[in-house]
């Protein structure tokens, strides 16, 4: 499975509007798409950035359906400012039952050392997603990876603001180089079932 992210800095003024195009026209342009297998959109309030991660059965699927294909993208303009994309490949995909009651999520990009990445992708699957699942508030969790710069962008999904800021992330790792980056996000829209 592929994802494509794309995240653009919320123009100023334009919060309210990001979240309504979010929620009442992306989330749902983007699910009626018959490839797609999923979206997740997300607010990043530190940063003020709007977050926009849609699912795909493969690359082709990915590559076959850009977003001005089902979407107006002069109205992301009126909203967000220059967006970076990015693809992964969704290499864990923890239950997602009960992801369409998220209201906040936590991504942690890391940078894993060369060689590693396989060991990386295990040691979420096995550790880390057990270990969370069990917390008070976690409705499911994600691992994208880009081997072509080894980083991976782990995103724990929450129920409410309040259980994500009482569960702290799982300490460092020694897969990691660097910091990891961490980002707590608002959910403005969420069909990951």
């Amino acid at each position: 499975m592929r994802a494509r992210m794309n995240i653009g800095p919320i123009k100023p003024g334009k919060k309210d509007e990001t979240i309504a195009f979010f929620k009442d026209t992306l989330g749902p342009a983007v699910s009626r798409v018959q490839a797609n297998v999923g979206s997740l959109s997300m607010i990043d309030h530190t940063e003020g950035n709007g977050i926009a991660i849609s699912f795909w059965p493969s690359e082709a699927d990915l590559t076959g359906n850009p977003p001005g294909s089902f979407i107006d993208v002069s109205i992301v303009d009126q909203v967000l400012g220059p967006r970076v994309s990015s693809g992964y490949d969704v290499d864990v995909r923890g239950d997602m039952s009960k992801s369409g009651s998220a209201t906040h999520a936590r991504t942690n990009r890391r940078q894993i050392q060369p060689g590693k990445m396989d060991e990386a992708i295990s040691e979420y699957q096995d550790s880390v997603i057990p270990a969370v699942s069990s917390r008070k508030g976690f409705v499911g969790g994600l691992l994208l990876s880009d081997r072509d710069n080894n980083t991976t962008l782990a995103i724990s999904l929450w129920g409410s603001e309040a259980d994500m800021l009482a569960n702290q992330p799982l300490g460092p790792d020694a897969l990691s180089v660097g910091s990891t980056v961490r980002t707590e996000c608002e959910v403005t829209y969420v069909d990951l079932d």
